[in-house]
């Protein structure tokens, strides 16, 4: 499941999978791909893709939790970064459990 878009976000100790040139003027494909590319890897907790970087991904080396200095909103190559995700992998049964749980604790009450 995704934890949190990043869009706009420079992440660092991340690897490139691919230049930006390899999909050309494709910008939804090489998403797409990098996505992609993230999910196949076990380890790979988050991707981005970047204008001038193009698909990095990561190899099981984010720290944990990320934290401000790994996940930069204003650096000067955050404005490149046109798509990306944190991401947490789990199995079908724990995440539909996580999910119900979300669901009931952000589940607005009326008085009655």
């Amino acid at each position: 499941r995704v934890l949190k878009d990043l869009k706009g976000m420079k992440v660092t100790n991340l690897y490139s999978a691919f230049s930006p040139t390899l999909f050309r003027n494709k910008a939804q494909s090489a998403i797409s791909h990098c996505n992609h590319t993230c999910l196949s890897f076990l380890a790979c907790q988050a991707w981005t893709y970047s204008v001038t970087e193009g698909c990095m991904i990561d190899k099981g080396t984010l720290p944990y939790p990320p934290t401000t200095a790994v996940m930069e909103q204003f650096g000067p190559d955050a404005g490149s970064v046109v798509a990306g995700e944190y991401i947490q992998r789990m199995c079908r049964k724990e995440a539909a459990l996580v999910e119900a749980r979300a669901a009931v604790t952000t589940t607005p009450t009326t008085p009655t």
